[in-house]
């Protein structure tokens, strides 16, 4: 019901689950043509955690001044209607809504509580998950008449140096000696949360009573942030960088 808020806000308060698909192995490297250039590291994805890849798959990963992004291609959704899906970013780029100092309360803003105007472009590891963004917008469901569309962004001509943020890494710093992790819920809530739910199951406390969880605003973005493999941006990003966009329905 709110995967048309999702494509104003790019974080919903809630999501429906679609199973998407992924690149075939391989697609990458020969979409690129070569490797991503400057500082690189090579790591190999293992068949027990990315079933979908074959064992000696390499996937490169380039420095940013955030730490490594473990894929040299990053992936935007845009819903029907939406603003990425109206304007074309392979011929514009892609912008913040807004100019501000970037910080720990801008990134739970912008990813729990769906901020309209943020300093931050939110993109994904995953296609499957860029898809789920793109296959609802607020112009309606994505179909083969309105496709929704998914973007590839090839991190190594963002030109350097081109500092991602992690979204972890910043609402661990803007914490404040507390655990932005913490909750007083069953080990159920994370999936609560991340399933967009608004109320949650109670948890026995230690007087032996019934509680409702108490949720912060840090927590929920955390929980997105990981659900969504998400990584931010809060610098513009060349249209020469979008080398491909798929429609998808």
């Amino acid at each position: 019901p709110f995967a048309g808020l999702a494509q104003l806000v790019e974080h919903p308060p809630c999501k429906r689950k679609v199973f998407g698909s992924i690149p075939k192995a391989g697609t990458r490297d020969q979409a690129l043509g070569r490797l991503a250039g400057g500082p690189t590291m090579v790591h190999i994805c293992a068949s027990i955690c990315c079933p979908e890849l074959p064992v000696a798959y390499a996937v490169q990963s380039v420095w940013t001044a955030g730490g490594y992004v473990t894929s040299s291609v990053l992936y935007k959704g845009a819903g029907p209607g939406s603003h990425w899906h109206v304007h074309d970013a392979r011929l514009t780029g892609f912008s913040p809504s807004a100019t501000a100092p970037p910080t720990p309360a801008g990134v739970v803003r912008h990813i729990a509580q769906g901020s309209l105007v943020s300093p931050y472009i939110s993109f994904t590891t995953s296609f499957a998950v860029a898809r789920q963004y793109a296959l609802v917008g607020v112009g309606g469901v994505a179909s083969s008449a309105s496709p929704g569309y998914v973007y590839e962004v090839d991190v190594s001509q963002m030109g350097v140096p081109f500092t991602f943020v992690n979204p972890l890494e910043r609402l661990i710093a803007g914490s404040n000696g507390r655990y932005c992790h913490e909750h007083n819920g069953t080990g159920a809530l994370l999936a609560e949360i991340a399933a967009g739910m608004l109320s949650w199951s109670a948890a026995m406390q230690s007087g032996m009573q019934y509680v409702t969880p108490t949720v912060t605003p840090e927590l929920r973005a955390l929980v997105f942030a990981v659900r969504d493999a998400e990584v931010l941006s809060d610098r513009s990003v060349p249209a020469a960088a979008i080398f491909r966009r798929h429609n998808v329905s």
